[in-house]
């Protein structure tokens, strides 16, 4: 399940989480004030996973709507198991979330992540090797096993978003040679390109509707593209 399908599963339930508060007094396991604590925890959800980076989202949150209904509501009861249903969809999203905001803080394009499980889809680096000695490593790429390949290969680190792979693909061509930034669309594995081709293109975060890189390996230079900017 992806964030957009978590969303439209989560206002479903709001739905008749909102229906039961307005007949409360019918249901002997439940009260008002705890559909109204269950509908506030399903907004921190949503609001939690539209934060705009992962460091302005709650440290240590836990939200616990299962624990709710395993010590109080009926074992067969519809909302409860939906309810049960979005706590294991949201902790599976959130173990996403910091490769879909993105800020990576540790890799490099000389060192980067090579294995990554995207909602339902694996994504692997596959025989990388440096574009001359001593720098940026470059491949082909495998999605659920279908091995792509663009130009003179995929660089690193990568961005995940909203079933897209962000991701430089290195160019060497007649007097060109560089990096430009791609977009893999992982439903069709179709790939367009963003701006123009740069040096070195080193992804920082996705943040809104803009993507941010540096173009050299120290940061000294930092660019920013929307993402609607595809050629």
């Amino acid at each position: 399940m992806n964030q957009e399908q978590f969303i439209k599963k989560i206002n479903i339930v709001l739905v008749k989480i909102d229906k039961m508060i307005n007949n409360c007094d019918e249901y002997s396991y439940t009260n008002k004030q705890q559909l109204i604590t269950i509908k506030n925890e399903l907004y921190n959800m949503m609001n939690y996973l539209n934060s705009e980076s992962i460091f302005q989202q709650k440290k240590g949150k836990e939200f616990l709507l299962s624990r709710i209904v395993i010590d109080s509501w009926p074992f067969n009861n519809e909302v409860g198991k939906l309810l049960v249903e979005l706590e294991e969809d949201f902790n599976s999203l959130r173990k996403n979330i910091k490769m879909s905001k993105l800020k990576i803080l540790n890799e490099t394009p000389l060192d980067f992540q090579e294995k990554f499980l995207f909602d339902n889809w694996e994504v692997s680096y596959l025989d990388l090797m440096e574009v001359n000695q001593g720098s940026p490593l470059v491949g082909s790429l495998s999605i659920n096993g279908r091995v792509i390949i663009k130009e003179q290969g995929f660089g690193g680190p990568l961005l995940y978003f909203n079933r897209k792979i962000y991701i430089p693909v290195f160019i060497r061509r007649f007097c060109v040679v560089g990096f430009r930034l791609a977009t893999l669309n992982v439903d069709d594995l179709s790939i367009e390109y963003i701006g123009d081709i740069e040096d070195l293109i080193y992804l920082k975060e996705i943040k809104g509707n803009r993507i941010y890189f540096y173009t050299d390996i120290y940061k000294s230079t930092e660019k920013n593209l929307t993402l609607y900017e595809q050629i």
